[in-house]
């Protein structure tokens, strides 16, 4: 398997030449894990605040014509009798993850941006003004979506890595290119994976 850290790949100087074109942002590419950093964290954070044990949450990630960059779904599981309860917690690239049923929350909803700004302020020093937060981080999540599509190759996982706070991979599998995501670190544990402490 190929393991490529995040900032020592060409997807830094992708995603700042991608927010210049298509939303006239400007945006460092030495900036690039702290925007990674503060989306996990914050869709964390807002998914953990919204759970519901009757339906999904999604929380996603859309560009202005509905294409679908990513999505994180949490959902209750009842372990009845013989088990406990627990939360699932997935991220995907692909919209048909995103349960029928769930409750969506979009990166374009302003109540969202909420969570955004709170993680940017504490942990970086900043904030966006909701006219451009959107565009900010569908943006980086586009790009790693596409970053992945063309760094596919037949025959070997190739894994791109934010230290603590995600691992995206991709393979191949005949003409099929097939993508994950998933958080990692303490971003995790942020969703409670014991229901049962809730009862």
């Amino acid at each position: 398997m190929a393991v490529k850290k995040l900032m020592e790949t060409t997807l830094p100087e992708i995603y700042q030449r991608v927010a210049d074109e298509e939303a006239n942002q400007i945006i460092d590419a030495s900036r690039t894990s702290m925007i990674a950093d503060v989306a996990f964290t914050a869709v964390s954070n807002c998914l953990s605040a919204m759970k519901l044990k009757e339906k999904p949450i999604a929380f996603v990630f859309e560009e202005l014509n509905g294409q679908f960059n990513a999505g994180a779904v949490v959902k209750f599981h009842d372990g009845g009798n013989d088990a406990g309860d627990n939360w699932s917690y997935v991220w995907t690239f692909n919209k048909e993850d995103i349960p029928e049923d769930a409750k969506v929350i979009k990166m374009s909803d302003n109540p969202a941006h909420q969570y955004f700004n709170a993680v940017s302020g504490q942990k970086y020093h900043y904030s966006l003004k909701d006219f451009c937060i959107t565009d900010t981080y569908t943006k980086f999540f586009k790009v790693l979506s596409s970053w992945l599509d063309e760094n596919a190759t037949p025959g070997e996982t190739t894994s791109i890595v934010l230290d603590g706070v995600f691992e995206a991979r991709v393979d191949v599998d005949g003409e099929e290119i097939i993508k994950s995501i998933e958080p990692s670190g303490e971003i995790k544990t942020l969703i409670k994976n014991d229901a049962a402490i809730e009862k």
